[in-house]
């Protein structure tokens, strides 16, 4: 029986439907909603193990395949014969290994790109270490250090282009679902397969980013325990990064530019992304934003029945509903719930999501809660967003990194306020964008990135004064339901997916 063939195929990164909340949600939400309309999902992952999990999400009957494959092939899988290395390949693939430098860099790889992935090719493996092997590469990898890092390690070198080619090489493999349209949320290692997918179907492809891939990589190689030239920053500027922390966000970047080269069109939620994906090579006139928006009326409906059963609550309460990961800075909320607890009796902050995306990091933020807030912070896992909302007093948000987040605007439809740190559209959001908008006033209170010092603050100020508290709870509603519907953002898509399907075979 042959493999059906969607209207689109959503391609992601590590997230739905494995991983619970953020982008999932947000898939989950768009594909439920557009019953009219068949998906398939092609979910990259880590590595073979990876793809044994568990679905966390019932699938909408309107998905009707779901392919899985790994940046890391098994050893039996890369044990099979090996393919010869494509002319093509040897430009293309030590290009975005290093990063295009130009605009006709850039379109060099894209070239050699799409004919690397002619209609109709068969894809066999090719391993690293062949890869290497070949003369012409191994010469071109040798003269990149020369050029570029020859007061570095060679072997590290060497290693750090292994460690680059090879999800490029075992992405270069995979089975591809077919579909009439590909849609990816990320550009990086999804999006560089969802480009290879385009090009092999002759199907125009969307991007919609929420985060922007390079910042995300930026923030965390800035952190990176794994490179021997470690700094202590959030965000590496480029020109000052250590050599390999440079090549490595370059990397990112290349990738990056190849999605945008093929893109029909490349959508985010906020124009605060905009500047960062024409840095990062995306031709302006493909560029779109469509917000986020939420079923308003489907979570006060439920929020009011959950608080129209629940016992009140003594003291002030504090919810942050989110996945435990790095990049949510728990240890920021630890630290201000600790200090708070000194002035606010009876406080609680709960800490609700899931906690399997990075298990060491999570076992630190169990451990540094019960050392410095015991009795006031909890991890009570997933819950229901609607239970979780009506049991909290406020929303917090200490992460060092954010698009739009879309538990803010269901917090929003709650009516509570929200603190938050400043990053990505959360000042808008909170504050509003100019014109009708900011006019309806605050909806919460921002905090500096890494400072449980103005976290506490602002549940202190919140805890003191109930009357600010519900205003500015007042204010996300009117906000919500004004400037950030979920039926709106439906329309949009329902609309643009239509205009590129009826225009069918992509054009670059």
């Amino acid at each position: 029986m042959k493999d059906p063939v969607a209207d689109i195929c959503l391609v992601v990164e590590g997230t739905y439907p494995f991983v619970m909340g953020g982008v999932s949600t947000w898939l989950h939400g768009l594909v439920g909603a557009l019953p009219e309309r068949t998906f398939s999902v092609l979910c990259v992952v880590a590595d073979e193990a990876a793809k044994a999990r568990r679905f966390a999400y019932e699938l909408p009957r309107n998905i009707v395949q779901v392919e899985v494959v790994s940046l890391r092939r098994t050893a039996r899988a890369a044990s099979r014969p090996q393919r010869n290395l494509d002319p093509e390949w040897r430009s293309a693939v030590p290009a975005l290994v290093r990063g295009p430098l130009s605009e006709a860099s850039t379109e060099a790889i894209c070239e050699a790109f799409r004919a690397g992935f002619g209609e109709g090719q068969a894809r066999a493996p090719i391993s690293a270490d062949a890869f290497l092997a070949d003369p012409s590469v191994w010469e071109q990898c040798v003269q990149a250090y020369t050029a570029e890092a020859s007061s570095e390690s060679f072997a590290g070198h060497v290693w750090t282009w292994k460690g680059a080619v090879e999800p490029l090489l075992a992405l270069a493999a995979a089975p591809l679902p077919k579909a009439r349209l590909y849609h990816t949320i990320s550009t990086g290692y999804a999006g560089w397969l969802a480009a290879r997918a385009a090009v092999e179907q002759r199907a125009p492809l969307l991007v919609t980013e929420h985060g922007i891939y390079t910042k995300e990589r930026r923030i965390e190689l800035g952190r990176a325990t794994w490179l021997a030239d470690r700094i202590d920053a959030r965000e590496c500027p480029d020109i000052t990064a250590p050599h390999f922390r440079r090549w490595w966000i370059r990397h990112f970047m290349a990738l990056s530019a190849t999605l945008y080269q093929h893109a029909a069109e490349i959508l985010t939620i906020h124009g605060g992304n905009t500047a960062l994906q024409l840095r990062d090579g995306a031709p302006a006139r493909k560029l779109r934003v469509i917000p986020n928006g939420v079923d308003v009326d489907r979570i006060e409906r439920r929020v009011a029945e959950a608080r129209s059963g629940a016992a009140p609550r003594a003291g002030f309460t504090v919810g942050f509903i989110g996945r435990v990961s790095p990049i949510k800075d728990v240890p920021t909320l630890i630290d201000a719930a600790a200090l708070a607890a000194e002035r606010v009796p009876g406080l609680r902050v709960r800490i609700m999501g899931p906690m399997d995306e990075d298990p060491s990091y999570s076992k630190r933020c169990l451990e540094h809660a019960a050392r410095v807030a015991p009795g006031v912070v909890s991890f009570d896992g997933p819950v229901d967003i609607a239970a979780g909302l009506a049991a909290c007093d406020a929303v917090v948000l200490t992460s060092i990194s954010e698009a739009q987040p879309l538990v803010i605007l269901e917090a929003f439809a709650a009516g509570l306020p929200v603190v938050a740190t400043r990053v990505g559209a959360v000042p808008e959001l909170l504050f509003g964008a100019p014109g009708d908008d900011a006019d309806l006033g605050a909806a919460g209170i921002v905090t500096p990135i890494g400072s449980p010092v103005a976290t506490a603050a602002a549940f202190e100020a919140l805890d003191a004064s109930p009357q600010r508290c519900a205003a500015l709870g007042e204010v996300g509603r009117h906000r919500v339901r004004r400037f950030y519907r979920g039926s709106e953002m439906i329309r949009a898509y329902r609309e643009t997916y239509a205009a590129h399907l009826e225009q069918g075979v992509a054009a670059w």
